[in-house]
Formats: structure tokens, sequence, C-alpha cells
């Protein structure tokens, strides 16, 4: 026993997987603790770097997102709160570097299945805890904090004032998150994820586990009574199924199996977004989306800077308190104008289109298909999800994003054999006959001016 723990302890101890835990991590503990844990991660994989004799290096989807940060930062200069939009921009700064940290650690196939697995126990440590409040607080009738961290964040929000400070729902659960929404949103994030490897994973024996880590946190979804997330879960059951036709019966079954097992409470709850005149959160969403329309007229190009300040005074001189639009379009345009909408959007097919790579790359490789199937999941389940919600509100939504893009580039070179984007190959090939009609150009005038004259005389 004591061998095995000493191998535990001294496998912990490498760079490379101290920088997937600390970065897999950051769901676990409070939003101001996301950005120390950044920064470590990318410490430790500069060590694992310098170790192994390479250069921190930044990939395709790495440099657009790096475009959109920078684009921001320049929405600072003119936003009419530049100290919150400072801060909305230096979040971004600091959870970059959890792209930077991964997209690096992840070289190889070993590499990217222990991220696969961390982030699944993670994803199934933070289900858990919400449904051991739900079910502690609403069924028991045993008081347990819906956030974890209330007491830590009390304290420090006492001395730390933040302008951004949500509460839990009525008998909705959080978890360690302090909005039962932002819970639904990380884990409809890394759902797919979760998914993957739960059934697909390289650790067999580890399975079981995974799978239950995988009910957890369909659980956490479940009881965080997020509606945009219940949609996002439903966009992935379809993929799967519309992806694997010839086991459609099996995850049907499955499906249905789970659907019996849902409380009444959260099937009323999904249900109730039909109900557009009664349900006052799905009316108040209509009014915000009006406001927010409205005010993107009068700055369409370059909108009102980053920080959700400037989208929270204008929604509340329309005569509602909210600190967002609840939709991620309308954000965009009014944090960066049509300009930051469509950065984004760039992204968004990008990582689209390496999904579909994955997908086709080689069709008799389970592991790789099903990756790029769970890729494009994630970008569909992300699209309806934040159609209805903010998934760039906090740090840890944010390096969670970044985590995501980071594995998708990552697949490139580790799933496909390619070190460079295939716009880069192109230009390289064209780079290439370029230089040899260059060369050929060059050969034929030099043979030319070498070749004697030939004098004809009468």
């Amino acid at each position: 026993m004591s061998g095995r723990l000493d191998t535990f302890m001294h496998k912990a101890k490498s760079p490379w997987r101290l920088s997937i835990l600390f970065a897999m991590a950051v769901p676990l503990f409070p939003e101001y603790i996301a950005p120390v844990l950044a920064v470590l991660s990318l410490l430790t994989a500069a060590v694992d770097a310098r170790r192994c004799g390479r250069r921190l290096k930044i990939q395709p989807l790495g440099w657009v997102l790096a475009a959109f940060i920078l684009y921001s930062g320049i929405g600072v200069l003119y936003s009419r709160t530049t100290i919150i939009s400072l801060g909305t921009w230096l979040m971004w700064v600091v959870m970059y570097l959890l792209y930077v940290a991964m997209v690096n650690v992840l070289s190889d196939r070993h590499r990217f299945d222990a991220a696969l697995f961390v982030m699944s126990v993670m994803a199934g440590i933070v289900g858990g805890i919400a449904c051991v409040q739900y079910i502690a607080n609403a069924l028991l009738d045993f008081s347990l904090p819906w956030c974890v961290w209330q007491r830590l964040d009390d304290l420090v929000y006492r001395y730390f004032p933040m302008p951004l400070n949500l509460g839990p729902g009525a008998m909705r659960a959080c978890s360690t998150f302090n909005n039962p929404n932002i819970l639904g949103e990380y884990l409809a994030m890394v759902f797919p994820f979760v998914v993957y490897y739960a059934f697909v994973g390289r650790r067999t024996r580890a399975r079981l586990g995974c799978r239950v880590c995988l009910l957890l946190a369909a659980g956490g979804i479940a009881f965080s009574f997020s509606r945009g997330s219940y949609l996002a879960l439903v966009t992935v059951a379809v993929v799967l199924c519309v992806t694997n036709v010839n086991k459609i019966m099996l995850i049907l079954l499955s499906l249905s199996s789970v659907v019996v097992i849902i409380p009444e409470s959260v099937l009323a709850r999904l249900f109730s977004i039909k109900d557009t005149d009664t349900d006052a959160s799905i009316g108040e969403r209509l009014d915000i989306w009006k406001i927010c329309i409205d005010a993107i007229g009068e700055k369409p190009v370059l909108g009102y800077g980053p920080g959700v300040q400037n989208s929270w005074d204008i929604i509340i001189a329309g005569g509602i308190n909210a600190p967002h639009a609840h939709n991620l379009v309308l954000q965009l345009l009014i944090e960066g104008g049509i300009v930051g909408l469509a950065l984004m959007l760039f992204l968004g097919a990008r990582t689209f289109f390496v999904a579909v790579r994955l997908a086709r790359h080689s069709p008799r490789s389970q592991e790789t298909r099903m990756l790029g199937i769970l890729f494009a999941a994630f970008v569909l389940a992300f699209c309806v999800d934040s159609m209805v919600e903010y998934p760039f509100l906090t740090p840890k939504l944010v390096g969670t994003f970044v985590l995501v893009l980071a594995m998708a580039d990552a697949t490139r070179s580790v799933y496909m054999g390619e070190t460079e984007s295939r716009t880069r190959q192109t230009l390289r090939r064209w780079a290439g006959r370029l230089r040899k009609i260059n060369r050929h150009e060059h050969d034929a005038i030099s043979a030319a001016e070498e070749k004697p004259a030939v004098v004809a005389f009468p």
C-alpha cells in the first residue's frame, strides 16, 4: 500500500500533471482563486516545456482568441466605466494563461487522456455537491448553504467589494459557484467530454467511476434548474443520436431510463419554457432583449466597451435590474459591437471546423471520431445555452471556455499529426510553388545569358 502511495506522490509531482490539476481544479474554488490557479498552471507548464526542450507556443484558435482579447483592450479606452472594463479585460488576459498552459502540456494522447479524466472527476464532484445540496435542503429539510464558499465569499467581499456578487435562487443548487445559472453553464460546457470519457476513455478500470461522474454532472444540471442548460443537454443528446444512428435505440433507451428518475420539479421547470405569458423570467428576458437591441443601434460597430457594467447601466435605465443581456450575441454586440461579435463567430466556426475534421479524419478510429462529434456537440450546446445566458460572466466560466479551446487545438497535433494550421500549410505550399517558379525563371535567364551568341555572316 505504501509503495502505491509513493508511486502516486511521485507522479503527482511531475510538472505536466500539476499543470493539468491546477487548470481542471478551477471550478472547485471561488472565483477569486481562479486567476491564481491559471498562473500556477502556466508556471508548471513552462517547467515541463523546459524539461522537454520545447518552447511555449500558441496554436490557431489561440491566435483568434488573442485577437479578441486585444480588441477588448482597445474597448477599455472608450468605455464609460473604465476601471470595471479594465478589470474584465484583465480577467480575460489572466484566464488566457490556461489556454497557453494546456495547449503546450497536452502534447500526446496519454496527457490528453489524463486531462479528460481529471475534467470528468471535477465535473462529477461539482455535480455531486449540487445533488447533495438539493437533496438535503429540498427533500430532507436539512439546512446546507447553497453556495459552498458562501462564508468565505462574505468575508472576502466585505473587504474587497465586487460590483457583481450574484446570490443563489430559491431552492436551486449552486455547488461551488455563486449562482445556479453559472453552475449550469459550466456543467453544460464540460458535459460532452464527460460523456466521451464515460464510454470511450482509455482508463477501463475507472470507467464505472466515470459513468457515476456523468450521472452526477447531469444531476448538477438538473438541480441548477437552469433551462438554458437543460436545452444544452438536449442538444448534446440530439447530436449523439444523429451521429450514432446504429446505436440510436440504446441511446434512446438510456435517455428514457434517465427521464423516469428525473424529479417532477425538474421536468416542470423544463416545460415552463412554453409559458411565456406566465413565466416572469422569460417575460423579463424579452424586455431585456428589446432594451439591448435599441442600445446596440446607437453604437453598432465598436460597442460600449468590455464588462457587464455598461450593459447593466443600459438595462437599469430601461427599468430592469439585470447585469447582462441574457444572450451572448446581444452582450457581445453591446461590449464589442459588430467587430467583437465577428471575432467570436470566427472562433466558433474554426472550433466547429476542427470538430468536423476530427470526425472525418479516421473513420476506423472510434476515439478520434467520438472526440470530433463531442467537440461539435460542445459548439452547438454552447450556442443554444448562450441564447438565454451569458457564459463569459465570471473567471471560472471564461477559464472553462479557454480550456476547451486549448483541447480543440491540441487534438490537431495529437490526433491528426498537424503541427501547423491548414491556412499556414496552404500559404507554405503556395510560397514553395512561387519559389519553384522563380527558380525556373532564374535558371532560364542564366542559361540564356551563358549561351554564346551566333554571328551570321553575309
